[in-house]
């Protein structure tokens, strides 16, 4: 029927004695975007011919838009992985584990629990929502207790307290919002999201029912799912970068850092290999602070470098130690006051050793 370099598109006619149906197959042998070409020129003209007249065609399998699904399908899937991982990260950092009591209604979340028929973990409730359910979730606005409200925020006694800045806020408190107004501006404006969101909806359905794709459709909504599956990669990478570069992030590595300082000394009292010893922990404590700022490094490397210098003097007995890298560890956890009186110690022991 058709043949390009080798690969071809062929078809086949069958029909039984005296019966009035034919089944007519076409199969494509080509690379798949051209297969699909080819297919629907055929497909146009059967539907377009002036044969029309005499028969009746009636499609029972629809190739190309299996084709297409099966090439959007993986995307909408990533696409609500993505969009569950960045609520997660949003939320929780709003709430911590309260987030779910804070953002679903009671009654929402017990039939949730129900449909999961049994312990509904943390990680996985927003899996129980459906797309449509996740848009309402996010952009539906959502009326204020004003009972509860004026009770807490409103108290006269409160009022009196209040300069007209902070009024003005609370009364801005009261304005009916989503919870993307309240708690997702950091990550871009309800509009965009929600527009870019609700445009990739409509083909859903078709996609993971494998229903008829047209190649108009597939095309906008290929397009659409790779620009909104790019924009979650990059809000998403963002939110964990900030995250750990937050002072809070440098606060928790801090404490690690006090536990690697005391061993340290330990190390070096009880003649233990400080060669290997810090060559390990260099590595891990680089890798951990490789996404930190420099504007976290403070006057305390300055200190770093004293120590390093002071611990270089035990040279005969140490075979390795990187001054560069001893102030990257210091200056990654400079946040924490403790870490002055621990370099103090730990230099003093040097010094006895």
């Amino acid at each position: 029927m058709w043949s390009d370099e080798g690969e071809k598109v062929q078809y086949t006619i069958r029909n039984k004695k005296n019966s009035q149906r034919y089944y007519l197959e076409i199969i494509s042998k080509l690379r798949v975007n051209r297969g699909t070409e080819v297919l629907l020129h055929l497909d146009k003209c059967l539907l377009e011919s002036t044969e029309q007249r005499y028969i009746n065609i009636v499609r029972v399998y629809d190739g190309v838009s299996a084709a297409f699904c099966e090439k959007l399908y993986p995307k909408y899937g990533a696409f609500e992985r993505q969009l569950r991982q960045l609520i997660l990260l949003v939320l929780t950092k709003a709430f911590g584990i309260n987030w779910r009591n804070e953002t679903i209604p009671t009654e929402k979340l017990n039939d949730m629990k129900r449909t999961a028929k049994g312990a509904l973990s943390l990680s996985e409730t927003l899996e129980q929502l459906d797309l449509a359910a996740m848009e309402s979730y996010l952009f539906d606005k959502r009326e204020v207790n004003y009972q509860t409200f004026f009770n807490e925020k409103l108290d006269a006694e409160v009022l009196k307290r209040k300069e007209k800045d902070e009024l003005c806020n609370l009364i801005e408190e009261m304005r009916p919002r989503s919870l993307w107004e309240r708690n997702f501006g950091m990550v871009g404006k309800q509009e965009t999201w929600e527009k870019q969101i609700l445009e990739i909806h409509q083909c859903r359905n078709k996609v993971a029912h494998s229903k008829k794709v047209s190649k108009k459709e597939y095309d906008d909504i290929n397009k659409k799912m790779n620009k909104l599956n790019k924009d979650l990669r990059i809000a998403i990478s963002e939110l964990e970068c900030k995250d750990f570069e937050n002072v809070e992030a440098v606060d928790i590595l801090s404490s690690f850092a006090l536990t690697v300082g005391k061993r340290m000394r330990e190390a070096i009292l009880e003649n233990y290999d400080w060669t290997k010893m810090i060559e390990n922990i260099n590595k891990m404590v680089q890798h951990m602070v490789v996404s930190i700022k420099e504007s976290y490094i403070s006057s305390f490397a300055e200190a770093a470098q004293k120590n390093a210098e002071t611990i270089k003097e035990i040279g005969k007995s140490i075979n390795y130690i990187s001054t560069s890298n001893y102030m990257k560890i210091a200056a990654a956890f400079e946040s924490a006051e403790e870490l002055n009186e621990e370099a103090k110690q730990f230099s003093k022991s040097a010094e006895n050793f």
